[in-house]
């Protein structure tokens, strides 16, 4: 047990460096394409992106999943999955490459046709690292995927904005893309210890195939859903309007998706090494779940207050239509992390099945309520319900299907788990807002600084008094760090 925890402190450390270093480099590549690119580029591969994604999603199939959740694994099991990854990458992009008129006439938007066809090769390219993905993970060696995130990003990055600074436009974020895949599945086959052997067979593909169905179903139904409302927006209004949209969700997405997949990466294999102890399980989720909330909360609810000044002083003037879609996008990303880690426990179980079921009951019901909002054609609408209303659904939903596997973890008891943080990140953000917004200021960058330390000084001396147990565990982490460094400079 002691070798699993520091296993899994090593992990989430790494984890959180690959994320981190991996959404810092996008951000900052996205802030040079922001200023040198239009809204319209930006919604132009919002188009075609859902199209990719869903595609990806089949590529994987739920045999990564189905690999890492395998009590024992050997050659065959890997390298099955391997081949079949490959040749539903080959179909799938021989549809899209023949389907790319009839994307771009439903967009009204010629180019897409040719976007499409070169920027579905990344199905190709990311189908020859889906089972060394899931290999590293299941081994839980997130230094080397760390590692190797970071290098081909870092290189696809620049390359996007040297060619969006030769003014190639909408084609530096398709380069971007292209190269970013390339690099990270040659380096994963490369050095990977794993190569395929001349080995399929159908009994162990069937095998896979009854875990990461349900997988595959349920991811598939979700991806189409959350790309509904880009679909709904692109179509119904304009390429600009979808490039505010993405680049607000980008923005969100940046903290947000970066702290809930850390701890997604780390804790599935973790919680399914512990599905037999179901006491160390639940205390684990517990405080899983407090840890990560006492970051999400105060950082959405801050992002919201500076969104304006930080719109303005990152992407200029032109963006700051985005605003106010970033800002309901937020209220949005609080919940995102309770949902994630809720349904993390049903997959850890070993149950797929549920966990399939309890992602069509919120897909549907997600899908039914956007399509009705998109009739009234009201465009703030559509983002409330669709950002904020139906994720708080979904909340509600997975925990009524974890109760089922968990009874002691319902509606009640997660509420209680984390109603003080919540309460406390808002009490905070009243203060920052009170103080901040009524001062009249005229330097913005002056304007976003205060409101960010109001709110830092304000959330630590509250928290520092009624969270004393979250607290004192950041506050611990950080002061071993620094003794750390400081021993390590002292031998240097």
């Amino acid at each position: 047990m002691t070798d699993l925890k520091e296993k899994a402190i090593y992990g989430m450390i790494w984890s959180a460096v690959e994320r981190f270093g991996y959404m810092l480099i996008m951000f900052l590549s996205n802030l040079f394409l922001a200023r040198l690119l239009s809204p319209d580029d930006f919604g132009l591969i919002g188009m075609i992106l859902i199209f990719i994604t869903i595609a990806n999603i089949i590529v994987d199939g739920g045999f990564a999943s189905a690999l890492i959740q395998k009590k024992t694994i050997n050659d065959r099991d890997y390298s099955t999955a391997f081949y079949v990854n490959i040749i539903i990458a080959l179909f799938l992009y021989l549809l899209l490459y023949y389907s790319a008129p009839c994307i771009s006439n439903f967009y009204k938007e010629p180019l897409l046709t040719f976007l499409l066809r070169v920027i579905g090769i990344v199905l190709l390219t990311n189908s020859l690292s889906v089972v060394q993905i899931a290999k590293i993970k299941r081994e839980l060696n997130f230094k080397y995927l760390g590692i190797v995130s970071i290098v081909s990003s870092f290189l696809g990055c620049c390359l996007g904005v040297a060619c969006a600074f030769c003014s190639l436009g909408v084609w530096s974020l398709v380069i971007q893309m292209l190269t970013i895949s390339l690099i990270r599945s040659i380096m994963l086959f490369v050095t990977s210890s794993w190569k395929p052997s001349c080995y399929f067979s159908i009994g162990v593909l069937k095998q896979q195939f009854s875990f990461g169905s349900m997988i595959l179903l349920s991811n598939l139904i979700d991806t189409i859903y959350s790309n509904t409302l880009p679909l709904i927006i692109g179509r119904s209004f304009s390429s600009k309007t979808l490039g505010l949209y993405t680049q607000a969700r980008t923005l969100e997405s940046v903290p947000n998706q970066t702290l809930t997949t850390i701890v997604g990466q780390v804790t599935f294999p973790i919680f399914s090494k512990l599905q037999d102890e179901p006491d160390k399980l639940l205390n684990g989720l517990r405080k899983t779940t407090r840890c990560l909330v006492y970051i999400n909360f105060p950082l959405m609810i801050l992002l919201i207050i500076i969104a304006d000044p930080l719109f303005r002083i990152l992407y200029t003037e032109k963006w700051v239509e985005a605003v106010p879609f970033f800002q309901i996008a937020c209220l949005g990303g609080m919940l995102s992390s309770s949902i994630q880690l809720n349904n993390s426990i049903l997959l850890a179980q070993g149950f797929s099945k549920l966990f399939f079921f309890s992602r069509l009951v919120k897909q549907l019901l997600g899908f039914f309520l956007i399509l009705m909002i998109a009739f009234i054609g009201n465009l703030w609408w559509l983002m409330i319900v669709g950002t904020v209303l139906i994720p708080l659904l979904f909340l509600f939903v997975s925990i009524f299907y974890t109760r089922r596997v968990m009874p002691c973890y319902g509606f009640k008891e997660q509420i209680l788990n984390i109603g003080d943080i919540l309460l406390i990140s808002l009490l905070c953000g009243c203060i920052s807002y009170v103080l901040c917004d009524y001062v009249f200021l005229e330097c913005i960058f002056i304007e976003l600084c205060m409101k960010v330390v109001v709110y830092c000084f304000s959330y630590t001396l509250i928290s520092r008094y009624f969270l004393v147990e979250e607290f004192q565990i950041f506050y611990n982490e950080i002061k071993q760090l620094f003794v750390k460094l400081k021993s390590t400079k002292m031998h240097l």
